[in-house]
């Protein structure tokens, strides 16, 4: 029943995926509470696209990142009568779009509620119209007509499990053909959220015994990858693909994250379908959980225990999970900014990174950091001033003078934070760089801090001898008259 599971549209496949998520939320969050203009999403876009947009138009933009909206629920659309306002997903607010994010508890939440049937296929029109696509209706009408009721990802995981408690084994493993045969076309699973797993385990071992492999349609999980990204599970593509259970469950029984991917298994929270099979009443029933908001409210969580909630968004990675031989090197060689960036645009496979590195790296697959990173290499550049970076490090420079840059994506709530950790690193990252020693600190902020926090500028020039800068509403970087010394190429005016 289940020919195709989530969607080819999301290039899940690639290991830093979770970077574009992030920026994916972060655009979105732009529009949260404003007017759905479907012009203006195109735009934005264009900023974190690898196409070419001057060789396609708005709707290419639609199509390649609308099924971030749909199948990941990253945006909804209250109906006032005559048009649309626009909700960013508060899990995405919460996950994706802070300071520091944690796209893998997103994806086991946003996972662990993804069923189907669903009523994903909605085109919406500024005009508060919405037309519900024929093909999402049309298969639509299939499940529901065949009354199945499946949660791709609980059901694997469920599998996963039952294999482990049988084998008890660290290599466990469903393959793409198993997860076909024996699940996804199973009535047995696809229409009974309480299916016996040992049952559909005994069937999966005696097969191995045959030593067949169950040939499945080229069209069929096409982004089954896809859930390697809640950090439960992980992918391997040889000898033949297969979904395996992480270390981190099998290993110890007793862990959060055994705990964590038992719980999901088990969840027995469903979206209700309608009951009806008529082609009509399916279409009116699509469209009317959109008009009313409730399908925006379920994939939001809203039907997931408090206690469930906290512990599927407990973080895989925490920095008190570091030991003194796993510490991070932070003072890794530097390298060209530039070329650092074409590297990480080719989505190549590095190693992998420990719990400190991790949270570095999310901060910075924030969006508006990698725009403030971006505006202020560019300026060094266009002043023949040639900026360096490594994993931690965002900008630094040799010449005419020693420059070290800490880059901090900020609002009022979290500034205070932001910046005692930008100052921590700012010392110990000239510290520990040779070529850094006698560099000029300097923290860029997004906005200038105010009301409460007006007093960091002066603690951060008088007592720490550190160079703030920031964002004003033009796009213009600013700083203080008495720190602009060294920093005129970067620098559009002083206060």
């Amino acid at each position: 029943m289940l020919d195709v599971f989530f969607t080819n549209k999301i290039p899940g496949t690639m290991p830093n995926w979770t970077d574009e998520l992030i920026r994916v939320a972060t655009i979105l969050n732009e529009f949260d509470g404003e007017s759905l203009t479907t012009g203006l999403f195109p735009r934005r876009f264009e900023l974190i696209s690898n196409r070419d947009a001057e060789a396609r138009d708005a709707s290419d933009f639609r199509d390649e990142y609308g099924s971030y909206l749909s199948y990941l629920g990253l945006m909804g659309y209250e109906n006032t009568g005559d048009g649309w306002i626009c909700h960013i997903d508060p899990l995405a607010k919460d996950l994706l779009c802070s300071d520091i994010p944690d796209p893998n508890a997103y994806m086991r939440l946003k996972m662990s509620l993804f069923q189907y049937p669903n009523p994903i296929g909605i085109h919406f029109y500024p005009n508060g119209r919405l037309r519900v696509e024929a093909l999402s209706l049309e298969k639509r009408h299939k499940q529901i007509s065949n009354e199945v009721k499946i949660v791709p990802f609980r059901a694997i995981l469920k599998c996963l499990l039952a294999l482990f408690e049988k084998q008890k084994s660290e290599e466990v493993y469903l393959s793409y053909s198993e997860i076909w045969a024996y699940i996804f076309q199973n009535s047995t699973v696809n229409t009974n959220l309480n299916f016996n797993a040992e049952e559909i385990i005994k069937r999966i071992i005696d097969s191995r015994q045959t030593g067949l492999l169950i040939p499945y349609p080229d069209t069929s999980l096409r982004n089954l990858h896809i859930i390697a990204h809640t950090g439960l599970v992980y992918k391997v593509s040889k000898p033949e693909n297969r979904i395996y259970l992480t270390q981190e469950i099998t290993k110890n029984q007793n862990s959060d994250v055994f705990e964590m991917a038992k719980l999901i298994s088990e969840m027995k929270e469903f979206f209700e379908i309608t009951k009806n099979s008529n082609f009509e009443d399916i279409k009116h029933w699509t469209s009317s959980v959109y008009l009313n908001g409730s399908w925006f409210n379920y994939f939001s969580g809203n039907a997931v225990k408090n206690a469930e909630m906290s512990s599927i968004k407990h973080s895989l990675t925490s920095i008190e999970t570091i030991s003194p031989i796993e510490e991070a090197d932070i003072s890794a060689p530097l390298s060209n900014f530039v070329q650092n960036q074409a590297k990480k645009s080719k989505n190549t496979p590095t190693r992998l990174a420990n719990p400190e590195e991790t949270q570095i790296l999310r901060e910075k697959a924030n969006l508006q950091h990698r725009v403030i990173v971006r505006m202020i290499a560019d300026r060094l550049i266009a002043n023949d001033i040639h900026p360096l970076s490594n994993t931690f490090i965002d900008l630094c420079c040799n010449n005419p003078n020693p420059l070290l840059f800490e880059i901090k994506s900020c609002n009022q709530q979290n500034q205070l934070s932001q910046t005692r950790k930008a100052i921590s690193q700012l010392y110990e990252y000239r510290y520990r760089h040779q070529e850094l020693h006698g560099a000029k600190l300097i923290l860029a902020f997004e906005q200038k801090p105010t009301d409460n926090l007006e007093w960091l500028i002066d603690y951060l020039v008088t007592d720490r001898e550190i160079t703030p800068c920031w964002i004003d509403g033009e796009q213009q970087i600013v700083t203080l008259k008495q720190c602009v010394n060294g920093l005129e190429s970067i620098i559009d005016y002083t206060i």
